[in-house]
């Protein structure tokens, strides 16, 4: 069977609802981390409860105990909000996110699957991490935590 279709038409109706292809995708997400995963809850709270229980720590082998401290204030208190006022090491928690940014724009990569809490003790930076593939790690500065990165982007495509 053949149908009469004009190519132009199709790139036209294409063309108007290309905006609306990121909505639905959108919606779909939605949806998707709302759906009972089983008894446990929607899936966005078990993803958040895993995120937080990597920080219940009592020793991690290279940190020390406020190290091991920082990253147990983000389990027992995971809402900035909440925790900001009794943090003595006013920590922030991240993660990881990498897009590539050029003249024409930013270009998302990569997720990392990497968490990463950044504190100060005293005059002291403690940047720790955790990940499912590399585990803990403690950086002593933001550029070594950014030379950790490099092996997420080391596959990228060169540029023309």
């Amino acid at each position: 069977m053949h149908l009469p279709v004009r190519i132009d038409a199709i790139g036209r109706l294409i063309n108007e609802l290309a905006p609306l292809l990121f909505v639905a995708f959108q919606e779909q997400q939605i949806d998707f981390w709302n759906q009972s995963a089983g008894t446990t809850g929607p899936r966005w709270q078990l993803f958040a409860q895993s995120l937080r229980d990597v920080w219940n720590v009592q020793e991690v082998h290279g940190w020390n105990a406020d190290d091991c401290a920082v990253a147990r204030a983000v389990f027992h208190c995971p809402e900035f909000v909440k925790r900001q006022p009794h943090d003595p090491y006013a920590t922030r928690a991240y993660l990881v996110d990498i897009d590539a940014q050029d003249a024409s724009g930013a270009q998302h990569i990569s997720v990392t699957a990497m968490a990463v809490l950044i504190a100060h003790h005293g005059e002291q930076t403690i940047i720790l991490s955790y990940s499912i593939d590399t585990g803990y790690a403690k950086f002593a500065s933001l550029e070594a935590f950014g030379q950790a990165l490099l092996p997420y982007i080391a596959d990228l495509p060169a540029k023309p």
